[in-house]
């Protein structure tokens, strides 16, 4: 809880609701496959549609090396897979997406997801 706490030191006043981040479940894999479209429509890139992305989703994060963060109100994720790690005893965490929407940018949403579930 130190880390939150200095985190949320460097965040915009007020903290609110939309700061939450808490792990993601099967119950928000629609939300996850829209802002994973939604990120990759705002590079022009290819993409299946948000209901593939979400399904996708439903299922990867049944896995226990697979795990997603999400922010309150929907306005960002981050998406961590675990592998094996050879230099010690333990999992190696890989960043496979991360995305706050444009609107909130900057207001330390990002930086949340990368510390954890708040609350």
């Amino acid at each position: 809880m130190a880390v939150i706490a200095e985190v949320e030191e460097c965040l915009p006043d007020p903290v609110t609701d939309l700061h939450a981040v808490q792990t993601a479940s099967r119950a928000d894999a629609p939300v996850l496959g829209r802002l994973l479209a939604d990120l990759r429509a705002e590079f022009d890139d290819e993409t299946d549609s948000a209901q593939v992305l979400a399904e996708r989703f439903a299922r990867i994060l049944q896995d226990p090396n697979v795990f997603a963060l999400v922010s309150g109100g929907d306005t960002g994720f981050v998406l961590v897979t675990l592998r094996p790690a050879i230099w010690f005893d333990g999992p190696v965490a890989q960043l496979e997406e991360h995305y706050a929407v444009p609107a909130r940018r900057g207001d330390g949403i990002g930086l949340l997801c990368y510390v954890g579930p708040t609350g």
